[in-house]
């Protein structure tokens, strides 16, 4: 069982009250759950008599009975001797109707005679969920007149897998008849029940012409409801967006909620794996509050835009609009990058050419890494062509250095493609700052003052010219 009675009421008072503050449906109807069509000759019947109609949302249904004789008279007639007034559940006798629920939990409406006549005693209907303890009701006799007559059940819990109901007869002081007639009359109520719970209320199927045993039950139309504050996706090319989430709800569900695929959108349930299409599995029918993340794909181009269509077996199907934007990837074109020496703290990279309004650069090392080096990230810079100058430590080795550059658009966050460069640190050719005497003798000794000139001065060269 699902529910208590009490919280089935609670339940009950609940939608009501919502309905009467906001004015909504319930999507509630009263359906057959299984139904016993045309009885017959009861003393031809084979029993267990399966139901001619059983509800998709049961496994099996079937009749049979303990204690009673069928008569040989056309119709679908038991005799009873007489039995005391007092019921005894384990020796009176009784109608049996076994339903199978399966995994499915059903809200019970009523029991359903059509065409019952003639009994003299007492009728109790009980079910095995408490072993036959409690009188759920009585069906009601009209003398010699058949008549439509019922139990109302509404007031049980849900029902699950298999439960057997007993109808009991007891309480005749002579033998007495259970009739049933051969006809689809739809015959009157003698104890309040509706027209529509009649004999017709079941397209028979072949060779069956009318309803005088059923179950119904209460049926929930299925729903999904969403809850969601979506923004407009922005995304760079070749790369996934942010993901946002939505959230899903549904009620009396029969199936699975689908999210149907949407070009350039992708849907997860965790925010890590993510699918063109997404099934959320109901527990009991019911999906509450799942979030369910959206984003664009990393192949998407252009405006991609549309709406997200989330539907399940019977329910109304719901949408959420999307829309996205792919941005472009910036690029910079670099020049030649001149060497420096030693003594240089910085370097320079001209640039001649840029798209998509990069106005920030980032420069790390690559694979020869200039030691000492101090990567730079997001500088801001401005125009489509000029210079990046990039501090470097001062008296550097010599050697050539590996970088990576990329640049940035401040407004998309769109990152380009990385630039490697190289820069060299070289010697600075030779400077003579001084040398004396100015003129002199052939064979006179001059004395020359400069810089970048090699430590051994065998390996100077010095050209004199007139």
């Amino acid at each position: 069982m699902k529910n208590t009675s009490f919280s089935k009421l609670c339940k009950l008072l609940l939608f009501i009250g919502l309905m009467l503050t906001f004015g909504f449906s319930l999507g509630q109807t009263k359906r057959v759950l299984v139904n016993w069509m045309d009885g017959g000759n009861s003393i031809s019947r084979t029993f267990p008599y399966v139901a001619d109609y059983s509800n998709p949302i049961t496994t099996s249904s079937s009749m049979n009975y303990s204690g009673l004789t069928p008569v040989n008279d056309g119709r679908f007639v038991f005799t009873s001797t007489p039995v005391s007034s007092t019921l005894d559940t384990s020796t009176h006798p009784y109608f049996s109707f076994t339903i199978n629920a399966g995994s499915s939990s059903i809200d019970l409406d009523r029991f359903v005679i059509q065409g019952y006549c003639c009994w003299t005693g007492s009728t109790s209907l009980r079910y095995s969920v408490d072993g036959f303890a409690s009188h759920l009701g009585s069906i009601t006799p009209n003398g010699s007149s058949y008549t439509l007559t019922s139990v109302n059940l509404n007031s049980l819990a849900n029902i699950t897998g298999t439960v057997e109901f007993r109808l009991y007869f007891y309480g005749n002081t002579s033998n007495s008849g259970f009739y049933m007639p051969g006809s689809g009359s739809a015959y009157t109520s003698i104890d309040s029940t509706p027209s529509s719970y009649g004999p017709t209320a079941v397209a028979p199927p072949t060779g069956y012409s009318w309803s005088f045993a059923s179950f119904w039950y209460n049926y929930f139309a299925p729903a999904i409801t969403t809850n969601s504050s979506l923004t407009t996706f922005s995304k760079c090319t070749g790369l996934a967006s942010n993901a946002q989430t939505f959230s899903v709800s549904g009620t009396n569900l029969t199936s699975n909620i689908a999210i149907a695929a949407l070009t350039g959108y992708e849907y997860s349930l965790d925010g890590i794996t993510y699918t063109s299409t997404l099934s959320i599995t109901p527990s009991a029918g019911t999906v509450t509050n799942v979030p369910v993340y959206v984003r664009l794909t990393s192949a998407s181009t252009g405006t991609p835009a549309g709406n997200i269509s989330i539907s399940s077996t019977g329910a109304t199907s719901q949408t959420i609009a999307v829309s996205g934007t792919v941005n472009a990837l910036p690029t910079m074109t670099i020049g030649n990058i001149s060497n420096i020496d030693q003594s240089a703290t910085s370097f320079v990279i001209p640039f001649t050419a840029t798209t998509s309004s990069p106005t920030l650069y980032s420069i790390s090392s690559g694979t020869n890494a200039l030691s000492g080096f101090t990567p730079v990230s997001d500088v801001l810079f401005s125009g489509t062509s000029g210079t990046l100058t990039i501090p470097i430590p001062n008296n550097s080795a010599l050697g050539t250095y590996d970088f990576v550059l990329k640049v940035k658009n401040a407004t998309t966050l769109c990152e380009s493609a990385v630039i490697n460069f190289t820069m060299k640190i070289a010697l600075a050719p030779p400077t003579i700052t001084s040398f004396s005497p100015l003129s002199g003798a052939v064979g006179s000794s001059i004395t020359i003052t400069g810089t970048g000139f090699n430590t051994t001065a065998a390996n100077n060269i010095v050209f004199l010219m007139e």
